[in-house]
């Protein structure tokens, strides 16, 4: 389990728990989002 410590601002500080399987997923989902990224911009080029 990591351990993601956030600051949105001076005096707020936000810990998030993350699971190796949350990570995981999250690297999933940005590599399906930059393929679907680079493919609909190939799209709107050859407009």
């Amino acid at each position: 389990m990591r351990k993601l410590k956030l600051f949105p601002s001076p005096h707020i500080e936000v810990i998030v728990h993350v699971s190796e399987q949350m990570e995981q997923d999250m690297k999933e989902c940005w590599k399906k989002a930059l393929e679907r990224g680079k493919s609909a911009k190939r799209a709107v080029g050859r407009m």
